[in-house]
Order: C-alpha cells, then sequence, then structure tokens
C-alpha cells in the first residue's frame, strides 16, 4: 500500500532539518531541495557532499553536529 505523496510532503506545520547525502542513489539530492524549494520557511537543508545513503554509519559525527547546531536555534 502506498501512501499519497501530499499525505506526507509538507511534514505538517513544523521546522524540518533535512540532512541529505549527495551521493545517496536512494534519495537523491533534488528530494531535500524540493522540500526546501517548497517550504523554504521551515526547512533546513544540509548536505553532504561525500556522504552516500548510510550517512549515519559513514560519519555520525557531523550528523550530530548538524542536529545540534539546528536544534540550538529553534525558538
Amino acid at each position: 500500500h502506498t501512501v499519497p505523496l501530499d499525505a506526507w510532503w509538507s511534514g505538517g506545520k513544523a521546522p524540518m532539518l533535512v540532512l541529505q547525502g549527495l551521493h545517496d542513489v536512494i534519495a537523491p539530492r533534488e528530494n531535500g531541495r524540493s522540500l526546501k524549494r517548497d517550504y523554504s520557511e521551515r526547512v533546513t537543508l544540509v548536505e553532504f557532499e561525500d556522504l552516500g545513503h548510510s550517512m549515519t554509519r559513514e560519519r555520525p559525527d557531523l550528523l550530530v553536529a548538524a542536529i545540534v547546531s539546528w536544534t540550538k536555534k529553534l525558538k
């Protein structure tokens, strides 16, 4: 069963942090960039040049730093 894109794409009304590995062949870079274009006022996009889909295993330190930095900026 597939859920329609418009049912989840907006992510509700909360701020979103999108972590995108630019070498990700499963979730292409255009996904994060599309979210940023569609919801620019509440989407923070962080792109990682050398990471792929397994970025949590590849460089967890970079992801943690991005998440911590983003949460400190939330109001």
